[in-house]
């Protein structure tokens, strides 16, 4: 019998996400308001390489905001290696 996991990842610690961008070789990230294509979001942003938009951290639901458009707009294994670097510090 085959066991189905799943692990979701919320970005609730600022220090741990300023830690893993470190890790990563990233911009700090800056509490503001950035524009997503058709929205807009406030939270710490990382600016991922070659994103079009900003990738919006809001610590206190542990949500994160992005617009990849698909993959057409940034490398959604950019992300997924935030999260597992996020994971990893705290």
């Amino acid at each position: 019998m085959s066991h189905i996991v799943t692990i979701e990842t919320e970005i609730r610690d600022p220090v741990a996400l300023r830690r893993s961008c470190q890790r990563l070789g990233l911009a700090e990230p800056v509490h503001r308001t950035a524009k997503l294509f058709s929205s807009e979001a406030t939270g710490y942003c990382v600016e991922l390489p070659a994103w079009r938009y900003p990738v919006v951290c809001q610590v206190e639901t542990g949500e994160v905001h992005y617009d990849n458009y698909g993959g057409r707009w940034g490398d959604q294994a950019q992300l997924d290696q935030l999260k597992q670097a996020y994971s990893a510090e705290k």
